[in-house]
């Protein structure tokens, strides 16, 4: 056992879930799903400390066994832990904890986040477990989803972690996309290997594809049309795709870059706009609230930030309530048109 291993009780009393609360310091009123996700900070604080990593199966399997005493009835345990891990990946995308190479995770000790919300002034992203601060603090904290939010300003000095702007945190480029998807084209190239799969290769292109259409309908295979720079999904073994900027001639590749390791998709919206065929994310606002609906998922910076202004999302439609002028122009920014209308389900 490593060094700081949680101790896991199961309760054997009539609510367990009361239990839980009150071990992880939580309200008794604490809904299931938030109550998971302090369940998990909880765990893999105790796990890592924030020094030492530690695995994805070993701390599923420590989180599974706390979590058992909160189910009710039979609950697929393959079903259930497919669920805390999409919840761990929630925690990462909000900044929580830290996904590191090889399955491995880290708590964050992490800092405060200033927003421009007026009723909620800042978001509390660290993997320090609510158990771990003074009772004070823990009571000028508020859950919400996989976040949780901070309403007196008073006590961020307490909690002795660095205060940054909503920008700064969640790390979108300064520049333009316009100008930050033409450095990724103008990117060195290398010559193609040889022999060269070309049948593995599609390119996005958003210019062939209908008005609107979600991304994952804009990519097509190499044809004698096809020339200039264009990004690439290149399938490999076990189904896994690479990513790369590709110089292609009449359907054939000629060079390629290296292999593109993050932010593929602000750049498939960086293209979106360049070839004047923008995607659609649809706008409902009333007097109380803002519902939004995306057809596509979010960069990895965008994401993080309708996770702390927008409650948890549900079917890809957040809802906002106070202020909506950050999230309109984050969209806006990625050159997404908000059509007003309903916000259900379309294909």
């Amino acid at each position: 056992m490593i060094t700081g291993s949680p101790r896991i009780e199961v309760a054997n009393e009539y609510h367990p879930k009361d239990h839980m609360c009150s071990a992880l310091g939580l309200p008794r009123a604490t809904s299931s799903l938030e109550l998971s996700f302090e369940l998990l900070r909880a765990v893999t604080w105790a796990s890592t400390a924030g020094r030492v990593p530690v695995s994805t199966r070993t701390l599923l399997d420590r989180a599974m066994e706390a979590d058992s005493a909160l189910t009710e009835g039979d609950v697929d345990q393959v079903d259930r832990r497919r669920v805390l891990h999409d919840r761990l990946e929630e925690l990462a995308t909000v900044g929580d904890v830290a996904a590191l190479r090889r399955g491995q995770w880290l708590s964050v000790p992490g800092s405060v986040v200033q927003l421009t919300d007026r009723k909620e002034n800042a978001l509390l992203v660290s993997g320090i477990p609510l158990r771990h601060l003074d009772s004070k603090i823990r009571s000028s904290i508020h859950l919400n989803g996989a976040t949780r939010r901070l309403s007196d300003l008073s006590i961020v000095s307490q909690l002795a972690l660095p205060v940054v702007g909503l920008d700064d945190w969640i790390g979108r480029p300064r520049q333009p996309l316009s100008e930050w998807t033409e450095g990724f084209l103008l990117m060195s190239l290398s010559p193609a290997p040889e022999p060269f799969d070309f049948d593995a290769v599609k390119v996005y292109r958003p210019v062939r594809a209908r008005r609107g259409a979600r991304q994952a309908d804009r990519w097509f295979d190499l044809t004698d049309d096809v020339h200039g720079r264009h990004l690439a999904r290149i399938s490999g073994l076990a189904e896994l795709n690479e990513h790369h900027i590709v110089d292609v001639a009449e359907g054939r590749v000629l060079a390629l870059s290296v292999e593109l390791s993050h932010d593929v998709r602000r750049l498939m919206y960086g293209l979106d706009t360049r070839g004047g065929n923008p995607t659609v994310a649809q706008w409902s606002d009333s007097d109380t609230r803002v519902r939004l609906r995306v057809t596509n998922p979010l960069p990895a910076a965008e994401a993080r930030a309708f996770a702390a202004i927008a409650e948890p999302p549900h079917d890809r439609t957040w809802t906002i309530r106070g202020d909506i002028g950050t999230p309109r122009q984050l969209l806006v920014d990625l050159g997404i048109a908000l059509v007003s209308g309903s916000t259900k389900h379309t294909n």
